[in-house]
């Protein structure tokens, strides 16, 4: 989760947590660094507009200065999960939802849920 004045504005899940907030921060591209992409398109909807990579580019560099939570949400034994369908399916899901349940609890402002 990325907080500022500990106010959290954007959550997320990944399998390499520490690779996607570097992504968000530093990506060079709006389809690695989405969150500074999203953030700049609310302001500036064309994204061949000087004014949106400025916001985008402005963008990246803020959340460079933000603070980070995270949640281990689980351990996997990864030997059985790759053996078993069924546990691996239930672990997605159950993640997809808590991503969507702490974005609804804290109410951040950044999250879409919606399709690419």
């Amino acid at each position: 989760m990325f907080l500022k004045d500990d106010e959290p504005f954007y959550c997320g899940i990944s399998r390499n947590v520490i690779k996607r907030i570097l992504d968000h921060q530093k990506g060079g591209t709006s389809s690695t660094a989405t969150l500074a992409h999203r953030i700049a398109k609310n302001k500036y909807p064309d994204t061949s507009d000087k004014r949106y990579i400025e916001a985008f580019e402005s963008e990246r560099n803020d959340l460079l200065n933000c603070e980070i939570s995270m949640i281990k949400f689980y351990d996997q034994d990864l030997e059985a999960h790759e053996q078993n369908n069924f546990a691996q399916h239930k672990e997605e899901v159950m993640l997809y939802l808590f991503e969507v349940f702490v974005s609804v609890r804290f109410n951040t402002k950044h999250n879409s849920f919606r399709t690419h």
